[in-house]
């Protein structure tokens, strides 16, 4: 006879705060284990204990089931288990926030289950905690920031742009063409244009009040277009950035920044420092 675990829970956060805790690799570490997850179904994905849990060894999953914001399914199976079970989330929006029901069935051993009636509950308090902490407005300006990185500097999604930029944003670098979103594009269009391998990484980042600052570095791969009046040199480029972005409401508002231009003119062989970004 297969036995089940089920709970509800209401988290005082919005669906879509609860599905991104539920399908981010970086959340589900926090409060669930590390993992290599993707929200893809069919996807089969691996969560490695790092703290004492009711089960033995690591958890072998697959996505079989997902609705955003709504459902997601997964088959569950661990050292003991002889099929696997299935893990449920189930959500439904509610006044002021979001419910969650949570199965897990199919389980045929019941000590298994016994272990599990106890760590499912555990499991859910590092949830609510989780999503606690992303609440926290740093949390969520930084969160705006790494997305600026990640999709609008290394993949030049403009269309990311439209939805984390203030349209009063004010650009304070003095090499930008235009103290503004527009200038701010044209010089990440071409220095994408210039360095197609262009990949900037976040090594460290502080955020207090609407503040976020961050240090970058910038692995740009090889000069293959025209770049401060320099033609394509063929050159491996590095260099590195601080920056301080203001976040206002989930908008990107003000920003004061320095990137490393000399480092940029050695490289390509430019002489004109006074050079703009685009």
């Amino acid at each position: 006879m297969n036995l089940d675990v089920n709970l509800m829970e209401f988290f005082e956060a919005t669906p879509d705060e609860v599905w991104e805790a539920l399908t981010d690799r970086e959340v589900l570490t926090d409060w669930l284990m590390p993992n290599d997850f993707v929200a893809e179904v069919g996807k089969t994905f691996t969560f490695v204990p790092d703290h004492p849990t009711p089960w033995e060894g690591d958890v072998q999953c697959k996505v079989l089931q997902l609705l955003p914001r709504k459902r997601m399914v997964w088959s569950w199976r661990t050292r003991g288990m002889k099929e696997p079970s299935r893990v449920e989330f189930e959500l439904t929006p509610k006044k002021g926030g979001t419910e969650l029901v949570f199965k897990h069935g199919g389980v045929a051993d019941e000590p298994v289950v016994k272990g599990l009636e106890g760590g499912w509950p555990d499991m859910i308090d590092r949830l609510i905690v989780a999503l606690q902490k992303r609440a926290n407005v740093s949390e969520k300006n930084k969160r705006v920031v790494r997305r600026l990185y990640g999709e609008v500097m290394a993949k030049g999604n403009v269309a990311v742009a439209d939805e984390i930029f203030d349209p009063g944003y004010v650009d304070h670098m003095p090499i930008m063409k235009t103290p503004d979103r527009t200038g701010l594009l044209a010089s990440v269009d071409a220095a994408r244009r210039a360095f197609p391998d262009l990949t900037p990484r976040i090594i460290a980042e502080i955020a207090e009040g609407d503040w976020v600052a961050i240090a970058v570095e910038v692995d740009a791969g090889t000069h293959q277009g025209p770049y401060m009046g320099v033609p394509a040199s063929g050159k491996p480029v590095t260099w590195s950035e601080t920056h301080f972005w203001r976040v206002k409401n989930g908008k990107i508002v003000e920003h004061y920044g320095n990137v490393s231009m000399f480092e940029i003119h050695k490289m390509v062989g430019s002489h004109n420092l006074n050079a703009k970004l685009a």
